[in-house]
């Protein structure tokens, strides 16, 4: 009698809610790690990292990092130099179009470009080094007002500050 109220699409439901329930709980009971690998690597799930347990004689162990820790902090620190290249491609842009616009020599140029450089250290590791220098001839090029020499391009990326700076050029215009 009970059985004859009920329609197909609500027994198929309730079928299908018990099995996946079934299988839900097979998946956690037995393939649990492995179900977290994957959530892992999907970046959906990320393990959270137990709270320091601080004993007294625990003072001078060793703070043992999560491998997920390890990656997360790994990828802050490629996004924070990939911000600093952003910005200071931006930044190289704007000194050369402020030096022809206000008429700067090519010295104090090259030395405001090296300036903007030293204050980001890690963009002169060689990845960078590479796609900075070529965006600072593309834009030497654009204007057309300044010419770059291969000394300017050692100045500019030289760390000490007590370099020759290198010879006058001439006010703007001043390109043969």
């Amino acid at each position: 009698m009970f059985f004859h109220h009920i329609s197909w699409l609500i027994y198929l439901g309730v079928i299908g809610c018990l099995a996946i329930a079934y299988y839900a709980y097979l998946g956690v009971r037995y393939q649990a790690a492995k179900i977290a690998r994957f959530l892992r690597e999907r970046g959906i799930f990320r393990r959270r990292p137990r709270a320091p347990h601080h004993d007294a004689d625990d003072a001078y162990l060793p703070t043992v990092v999560s491998e997920d820790e390890a990656f997360f902090r790994q990828k802050q620190k490629i996004n924070t130099v990939f911000a600093e290249a952003a910005l200071i491609s931006q930044l190289i842009h704007t000194i050369i179009a402020s030096c022809l616009e206000l008429k700067c020599s090519h010295v104090q140029m090259i030395q405001m470009l090296k300036s903007a450089l030293n204050q980001h250290p890690k963009l002169k590791e060689d990845a960078f080094r590479q796609p900075l220098t070529v965006l600072i001839l593309s834009e030497f090029e654009r204007y057309e007002e300044y010419e770059i020499r291969e000394e300017d391009l050692a100045e500019i990326w030289s760390d000490d500050g007590t370099s020759t700076p290198p010879a006058e050029k001439g006010p703007v215009g001043a390109h043969q």
